[in-house]
């Protein structure tokens, strides 16, 4: 009976709402989170699926919104205010929302340089694509990460499930600062 089913997952909700609650708690309280959202259908209707993690936790959470405003209500407004904290993520625009230290995804960057090369000859043939892409492969390498970029992407460009792992793996800061010395690459 499909409605027992329902009844059933409601109840099973209800029963794990405070863990959900303390899992946002220890979310907002680590020192890195890496965030990510792609589309999630419920019942015909569109929406997303976003998904905050540390090496410790993971947080699903389906929203009808991509906004900035679902990563606010997830780590709220005081996430990284103090300076110490991070979000790793893609470049999508709505991680801007929050207020706090930002690395970008090796993986989504990578991938970025390998689009805009094929878009642009001038681009793919010139020195600052070649010497970036050195420098995060490098940056990688004193890290110990694998830099291959996988090559299973959807028709529509979306990132697939087999690919989440190494992206949120492969995510790694290319800020400078007193705790990510620059790097030096060897020529």
């Amino acid at each position: 009976c499909p409605g027992a089913i329902v009844k059933q997952i409601q109840r099973v909700a209800k029963w794990l709402a405070r863990q959900y609650h303390r899992l946002k708690v220890v979310l907002r309280a680590a020192g890195v989170v890496h965030a990510d959202e792609t589309g999630w259908r419920t019942n015909g209707h569109n929406g997303y699926l976003w998904t905050l993690t540390t090496a410790d936790h993971t947080l699903y959470h389906v929203d009808r919104s991509r906004g900035g405003r679902v990563i606010v209500d997830l780590l709220g407004k005081a996430f990284g205010n103090g300076g110490d904290q991070t979000l790793i993520s893609d470049f999508y625009s709505a991680y801007g929302a929050l207020d706090c230290r930002k690395q970008k995804c090796l993986v989504h960057l990578l991938r970025e340089l390998r689009d805009t090369a094929a878009r642009n000859a001038v681009f793919a043939a010139g020195p600052f694509r070649r010497r970036l892409k050195r420098l995060v492969k490098g940056v990688a390498l004193q890290h110990g990460l694998d830099v291959r970029l996988p090559l299973n992407h959807t028709s529509t460009g979306q990132v697939t499930s087999a690919e989440l792992p190494s992206t949120f793996a492969l995510a790694i800061g290319l800020i400078a600062g007193p705790d990510n010395p620059p790097v030096t690459l060897p020529r």
